[in-house]
């Protein structure tokens, strides 16, 4: 029974991510097939303080992914069940103080790098103590062959995680885990080569729903923090864009080189950008192009009053720009409340 403080957390958070299956039951991939759940992401174009956007996992995937669906125990194989008797067995020996509540959670096993061999990851531990009644409570398990090893320690005693999920993109196959919490979360990579995980790390200002978008293997995730108002005032959802280094094995950042509104204006279409924000009594700020042809424009609206610092006071909002060739065409989302980053 969640206790009443949790109860309130429900309630108040914005953030709706991919849910866990029921304790026990799991996923069958076959070695051809790479199996991941329907996610619930913060999508950048209509986040608010009390909304949040819905954007399902298998439309932003950069390669077609196919759910399977769930088998009870009787349908697990033999090497299925050893695997979770692995991990089960291993967490026992890692934490010795489990309270003997802990389950199996939204297992997905298959051969996921296509090297013969199956893998089996799931969260173990007690989905009563995670955040959302549909999400999973625990640690993150991988296991193959012979070995189960922990993948990520939370940052609590029993942290809160959507279900696993495999992503492929560009030739690569990641593991995908977002640890919750209550308005936002944060995404956890491991690649996965010769049936062993290799971590990942997220070298950027974005590190939550990070996904392959739909038209490459580039990656975007979402930026939350607080920057509506000049003062630190209000929360924001930006996205941000990164590419995969197989050699750091790090999702790395397109950085924003800052430019002129002189050097924007030679984009056909960027003019009339320009005098809409002028119109509308918003001033043009920072200017970053970004190596993937983004660019960012921030604009700030004064607000004839001083900040709690007595400091005039200002609001920040925002354009994205698409470049090709010589032209720019306005992908800005219909939420653009804040300020980008380099």
């Amino acid at each position: 029974m969640k206790n009443a403080s949790k109860f309130v957390m429900l309630t108040i958070s914005l953030l709706m991510l991919s849910g866990c299956s029921e304790n026990g039951e799991s996923r069958k991939i076959p070695e051809t097939e790479y199996q991941t759940n329907s996610e619930t992401i913060l999508s950048e174009s209509s986040i608010s303080e009390t909304t949040v956007s819905e954007t399902n996992a298998a439309e932003t995937a950069s390669e077609t992914e196919e759910t399977t669906e769930a088998l009870s125990a009787d349908d697990k194989s033999d090497e299925q069940q050893h695997l979770e008797l692995l991990i089960t067995e291993a967490a026992k020996i890692e934490n010795p103080a489990l309270k003997r509540n802990e389950t199996i959670q939204s297992p997905i096993f298959g051969d996921f790098d296509g090297d013969g061999i199956n893998e089996l990851v799931a969260v173990y531990g007690d989905q009563n103590e995670a955040l959302f009644e549909d999400k999973c409570g625990g640690e993150v398990w991988f296991a193959s062959g012979e070995k189960a090893e922990v993948l990520r320690h939370g940052l609590y005693n029993m942290p809160t995680w959507s279900a696993p999920e495999i992503i492929t993109s560009d030739g690569h196959v990641f593991l995908k885990n977002e640890m919750v919490f209550a308005t936002d979360s944060v995404s956890m990579y491991h690649e996965i080569i010769n049936s062993r995980p290799v971590r990942c790390e997220i070298d950027g200002y974005a590190t939550q729903g990070l996904r392959p978008d739909r038209e490459s293997g580039d990656f975007t995730a979402v930026h939350s923090t607080y920057d509506i108002s000049s003062d630190g005032m209000g929360h924001t959802w930006k996205k941000y864009w990164y590419y995969y280094s197989p050699e750091s094995k790090n999702f790395c950042p397109y950085i924003g080189t800052p430019i002129s509104e002189d050097e924007l204006l030679k984009y056909e279409g960027a003019a009339d950008l320009l005098e809409k924000a002028r119109s509308e009594g918003k001033s043009i700020a920072k200017l970053y192009r970004r190596d993937n042809g983004i660019i960012n424009i921030n604009l700030t609206y004064p607000l004839n009053e001083t900040d709690m610092n007595g400091d005039p006071a200002y609001l920040n909002s925002f354009y994205t720009l698409k470049a090709e060739g010589g032209a720019v065409t306005d992908i800005t989302p219909e939420y653009n409340d804040g300020y980008y980053l380099p």
